[in-house]
């Protein structure tokens, strides 16, 4: 994917005035900006991606890339538009598939280095975020993932920046929901890894501070195939919960689609998993794997299957942006990520059309200025300490029945103690302030490191040049599965 053009901007124009005035507040309260020489006819902003680059994984992601690349330059280009010294801008962007795998997300952004690209849009899942962060913290690289959430990864001065908020929030906006619907305990079932590990953690804990009683639960591995052992463990948890506590025991899965779609029509085959209520995050709501899978998704219409998601933003800039991203997939939802993947790109490009991407400790500068300044396909950008989305508004989805077809909607949910609005057919949960929670951060992430055995090798066939430092050793767990195949990579997200 390169650099590519279109005639249509999609609403984004409005503001260049503000733009123009933000990048002379930049110049001057950031020293050295525009130092780059005389007036140019055209500046090309270089910038990095890694994504999942799948076919049910991602492709609202791998279009969303592609019209924001569009729409930057068109808007540059198509009303002459100039930042700065009389500079037309223009971005190009190199993507990089990595199938949510960490060991491959490594080896992408090294070649990302060797190419000189140190400003990269992604990746996408925690994991592959903690595994590269060595590498881009040692290299004055920056990182603007799309979807990562978990919350021992909200480090401030690090060289990850997030578009999404930290797990700690939808912790709480789960922990609540299952608490609003009258369920007084839960049985976790969670991928093994940093994001399963982190929100299983935040969301039990909240639970417990809510009044809830938390079950052991189970943590899988995510490459497993038969699910069939875990499966028996959880239905020995949940009927021990409701011997205690009758109808009022929920299950808790966090997983991704792919393992989403297999667990969840394994899950039928045992009926004390069908009576109960199930809820999951934004690692499946949306899933095309669950809703693709007649088992997977028949089950989610039984146990309700309530899933929390960053709360879609209703705007004529936001609709446009979606609209074209469902029409060029078929038609469907859009994930949130995917646009977060929109705006990641003209932030950056924005960000190094003020400063350049030379010194990063002035392109972050800018970009944490320009992100609590911008308003884009997601709403307000603005980052918190860590370079963290601060706004934490949530959706409820579900998937229902409609016509005889299973489909993703957006169910109505009242939860007290959230700040925010109920609309006609959703509520938009807000999490409560997150000031108590941030300081389990460091907790969180001592559980995790507990966890893990965290090495890695940079690839053999990568030669970084003189001044690129690898990042150190690595090896990412690895449980073998039943039959020791390895599964596909796996739809969202976090």
């Amino acid at each position: 994917m390169g650099d590519v053009r279109m005639s249509r901007v999609g609403g984004f124009g409005r503001s260049f005035a503000l733009l123009v005035a933000l990048a002379f507040l930049l110049t001057t309260g950031v020293p050295g900006a525009f130092a780059r020489g005389p007036a140019r006819t055209k500046t090309v902003i270089h910038l990095g991606a890694l994504i999942t680059m799948s076919a049910t994984g991602d492709p609202d992601t791998q279009v969303a890339l592609q019209l924001a690349v569009e729409d930057f330059n068109a808007f540059f280009a198509g009303r002459g538009s100039r930042l700065g010294r009389g500079s037309h801008h223009r971005v190009r962007l190199t993507v990089e598939g990595t199938g949510l795998d960490p060991d491959v997300a490594l080896e992408k952004i090294e070649l990302l280095a060797v190419r000189g690209l140190n400003v990269v849009i992604g990746p996408e899942s925690s994991a592959e975020v903690e595994a590269i962060k060595p590498f881009t913290d040692a290299n004055d690289m920056v990182l603007l993932s799309h979807c990562s959430t978990a919350p021992s990864l909200a480090i401030p001065g690090d060289s990850v920046y997030r578009l999404v908020p930290s797990d700690l929030h939808q912790a709480a906006a789960i922990a609540r929901l299952i608490v609003r619907d009258g369920k007084r305990a839960i049985v976790p079932m969670w991928r093994a890894g940093v994001w399963g590990d982190d929100i299983s953690s935040a969301a039990s804990q909240q639970f417990v501070e809510l009044g809830g009683t938390v079950y052991p639960g189970v943590r899988f591995d995510p490459q497993a195939v038969d699910f069939s052992g875990d499966l028996a463990a959880l239905t020995a948890q949940v009927e021990q919960a409701r011997a205690s506590f009758g109808g009022a025991v929920a299950v808790a899965f966090f997983g991704f689609g792919t393992e989403g779609a297999a667990v969840l029509a394994q899950a039928a085959d045992f009926p004390a998993l069908g009576a109960v209520t199930w809820y999951g995050s934004d690692g499946t709501a949306l899933s095309r794997e669950i809703l693709g899978d007649p088992r997977a998704a028949g089950f989610a219409v039984q146990t309700g299957f309530f899933n929390t998601l960053f709360a879609d933003v209703h705007t004529p800039k936001a609709d446009a942006v979606r609209e074209r991203i469902s029409a060029a997939i078929g038609g469907g939802s859009v994930h949130f990520c995917a646009m977060a993947a929109y705006d990641a790109v003209w932030l950056a490009a924005l960000s190094a059309a003020v400063v350049g991407t030379r010194d990063i400790d002035r392109f972050k500068r800018a970009l944490v200025a320009i992100a609590d300044s911008y308003e884009g396909a997601t709403g307000p950008t603005t980052l918190d300490a860590a370079g963290d989305r601060a706004d934490a508004a949530y959706d409820v989805w579900a998937i229902q029945e409609e016509n005889g077809q299973p489909v993703w909607r957006t169910v109505s949910q009242t939860i007290a103690g959230f700040e925010g609005a109920v609309g006609d057919e959703r509520t938009v949960l807000r999490a409560t302030s997150a000031g108590a929670a941030l300081a389990r951060v460091n907790s969180l992430a001592a559980a995790s490191a507990a966890k893990h055995n965290p090495r890695h090798s940079p690839p053999a066939e990568v030669v970084p040049p003189a001044g690129i430092r690898t990042a150190p050793p690595r090896a990412r767990p690895r449980a073998a599965s039943s039959d020791g195949r390895s599964r596909p990579a796996a739809s969202r997200r976090a």
